[in-house]
């Protein structure tokens, strides 16, 4: 017996289950709706390898009348003979919208997008914050560029008004000297 055994752990192989459920589960709802799908992998033998919970995400178009879902990825080492039962289960089950079944082929790390999305959100949050500052500072430099041409043109003007000012007073000293006028 302890053969047979052997052999069905060589058989199992790593899937992933996509499972899409409505978003408008109250918190109760959802949580006895994760445990009946925990129960369903445990009955069939399944050993978790890994959960995703994406959350909530608006679809491309409704589903059973729901415009948005949340997303639960798991990775279950399983028989393969018990893949197409969890499959059909998974059909019939209330409140699963959509769900997929894929064999994961590589060893690789599975990866949570979950955790994937939030870096991508941050790093979205950094670039507008960089593109709003460099767009600050561009705004500050025209200012300044402004505020320097402004301070010249005023200095130009008093030059000119100085050299009026002399040419002023040379001919008034020349009004003042002409002998011709009489006053």
């Amino acid at each position: 017996m302890v053969l047979l055994e052997d052999t069905a752990e060589e058989e199992a192989r790593l899937y992933e289950f996509a499972i899409l459920y409505p978003s408008s589960l109250s918190q109760k709802e959802e949580q006895e709706f994760l445990h009946n799908i925990t129960a369903l992998f445990e009955e069939a033998g399944g050993k978790p390898v890994e959960r995703d919970v994406w959350g909530a995400r608006g679809l491309a178009y409704p589903i059973r009348g729901h415009r948005e879902g949340k997303f639960l990825i798991l990775h279950y080492t399983i028989d393969p003979a018990r893949v197409r039962d969890i499959d059909q289960q998974l059909r019939i089950m209330k409140g699963v919208l959509r769900h997929l079944v894929l064999t994961v082929r590589s060893a690789g790390p599975i990866v949570k997008f979950s955790s994937r999305y939030d870096l991508w959100l941050k790093e979205e949050a950094t670039k507008e914050q960089t593109q709003k500052t460099e767009k600050e500072e561009h705004v500050r430099r025209q200012f300044t560029e402004r505020a320097r041409r402004q301070a010249q043109r005023p200095q130009k003007k008093a030059e000119h008004t100085e050299v009026k000012e002399e040419q002023i007073t040379e001919q008034i000293q020349k009004i003042i000297a002409d002998k011709d006028i009489d006053v």
